[in-house]
């Protein structure tokens, strides 16, 4: 987890910019875990997702962590 991470959850930033954020930070994930995989025809839907749930996860420890 990283500064823009922890600068995403902050309440000054509003739902709309966090989701934008989520959605650049999974095309990212999405294309790393696409060239892992050696590209496989298919498998697009199947690593968006992935790389999302690990997106969120991401910043859901990272909001529980800020909460303590």
């Amino acid at each position: 987890m990283n500064k823009n991470t922890a600068l995403l959850l902050h309440p000054s930033v509003s739902g709309k910019i966090r989701d934008e954020k989520i959605k650049e930070a999974s095309r990212y994930k999405t294309h790393k875990i696409h060239v892992k995989t050696c590209k496989k025809e298919g498998n697009n839907i199947s690593d968006w997702i992935k790389a999302e749930k690990q997106i969120l996860l991401e910043f859901e420890k990272l909001y529980i962590y800020l909460n303590l």
